[in-house]
């Protein structure tokens, strides 16, 4: 099947290109395609009773986004500890998070767990699998 046939009878379902991506990861064919097999509920996917957990680019962007934000939480915590005892300010107000983390660079790997998600483009959309629940 086709990325087009397997995304238009997705759209004609109800599901997301989570869905599709997951459709076509397995290769599944178009005569075992039974809407009655497919539940979705956000990146948690059953199909046939087997549980997928599927994280698309924005997941993953929200996911990075937290991970930013707990490590500058935890840097400030370290600094408040130690040095900001011996310093009149907040030191932290000084920092350029933004550069910090550019130079840091947080990525996919960094969120979830390569051992267990495998990479898979379709459509032009890159998406992260892994059997069972994450």
């Amino acid at each position: 099947m086709t990325d087009k046939f397997i995304q238009a009878w997705c759209e004609e379902h109800g599901f997301s290109n989570k869905v599709a991506a997951l459709i076509a990861y397995l290769e599944i064919e178009e005569k075992d395609l039974n809407v009655d097999d497919y539940s979705e509920n956000l990146e948690e996917i059953v199909i046939n009773d087997e549980t997928y957990t599927v994280f698309d680019e924005s997941d993953i962007k929200d996911q990075i986004n937290c991970e930013i934000d707990d490590r500058e939480n935890e840097i400030k915590r370290l600094l408040d500890r130690s040095v900001n005892i011996y310093l009149p300010m907040d030191i932290s107000d000084y920092i350029n998070w933004d550069e910090y983390f550019n130079d840091s660079n947080v990525n996919v790997w960094d969120v979830i767990d390569d051992t267990d998600f495998t990479e898979f483009c379709f459509n032009n959309q890159c998406f992260y699998i892994h059997v069972g629940q994450y």
